[in-house]
């Protein structure tokens, strides 16, 4: 994402699968979900994430 150069791009995690649930515009909200996705690893806190019995595999 951070690397990407899209003109108008809908962006979204929001599958059961996914450990962390991220939308936006790209190019618009680049620089919002790339704080959010930092934000999260630099916490280390699992409980930010989906559980895995949340996770629909």
């Amino acid at each position: 994402m951070e690397n990407a150069r899209f003109s108008s791009c809908f962006f979204s995690s929001m599958h059961a699968s996914n450990y962390l649930a991220i939308r936006g515009r790209l190019p618009q909200d680049r620089d919002r979900m790339l704080a959010e996705i930092e934000d999260v690893l630099r916490a280390k806190d699992a409980s930010r994430l989906r559980p895995e019995y949340l996770r629909g595999l």
